[in-house]
């Protein structure tokens, strides 16, 4: 898996790798899939629409190598793992400003990052009801 490192001119500086296991979809994986949105219906006619609306997606073959990428305000690298939305956790592997890597750090799966400083993160969640509320984590460095 990896990134590419740019400079403002667009000039390609490095590529940062890092191993990753190479999640190919399967069937269980779509079966995931349609559960959770079928367990998001409201009622009978939402279920049988969603329904309708599965029977014509088609699947890929593998998921994506990551999510989202975020530079902190210190200048590391912050890149989430690629995870259903289905998954509990999402967990974000941290790079150095040198690309090395620093660890991995656990947040919650309803939690969407929006700002990571040098001792706080910052986003939002949701409830049930999909009302939304702002969080802040106190970021511990070890």
């Amino acid at each position: 898996t990896e990134i590419g490192y740019y400079d403002l001119h667009g000039e390609l500086l490095t590529l940062l790798r890092w191993p990753g296991a190479d999640r190919i979809v399967i069937e269980a994986d779509v079966e995931a899939y349609r559960s959770h949105h079928l367990d998001r219906a409201d009622d009978d006619n939402s279920r049988r629409r969603t329904e309708e609306w599965l029977q014509g997606q088609t699947y890929p073959e593998r998921f994506p190598a990551y999510g989202n990428v975020i530079v902190d305000s210190e200048g590391y690298l912050w890149v989430e793992e690629f995870h259903p939305e289905w998954e509990e956790h999402r967990f974000w592997m941290v790079f150095d400003d040198e690309l090395r890597m620093l660890g991995t750090v656990q947040m919650p799966g309803r939690f969407v990052v929006q700002q990571i400083g040098s001792d706080f993160v910052l986003g939002y969640t949701w409830d049930e009801l999909d009302v939304e509320y702002v969080l802040l984590y106190e970021l511990i460095k070890r």
